[in-house]
């Protein structure tokens, strides 16, 4: 008998953990992006920290290409919430959006 999932998107969260520790990653960040990160704002330092220690709360795969959320805390408590393109062919994923998120009482 196999385990049940921890969560839905099991295989995907520890897909991004272990490329984000790991593995030889490639993240793109849109042109539109570059402008938010760093300052007051997250940075690069978050994003790969929530890559590496996050969830994968939405995945929707087309062969190697998918649109992913991953949901994370930053080292400073903030919690983030990423919105990914990934190819797991080439192992790269394009950062779209951050969105910081307030934790629900």
């Amino acid at each position: 008998m196999s385990a049940a999932p921890k969560s839905a998107h099991e295989i995907e969260t520890a897909y991004i953990n272990e490329l984000a520790r790991h593995a030889p990653m490639s993240i793109t960040v849109m042109s539109r992006m570059v402008g938010p990160l760093g300052g007051d704002n997250p940075s690069l330092v978050d994003v790969l920290h929530v890559l590496k220690f996050g969830e994968v709360v939405m995945s929707d795969m087309r062969g190697s290409l998918g649109l992913w959320t991953v949901f994370g805390t930053t080292t400073d408590d903030i919690d983030l919430e990423l919105y990914l393109v990934v190819n797991s062919k080439e192992c790269n994923a394009t950062l779209v959006k951050i969105e910081e998120r307030t934790r629900s009482e």
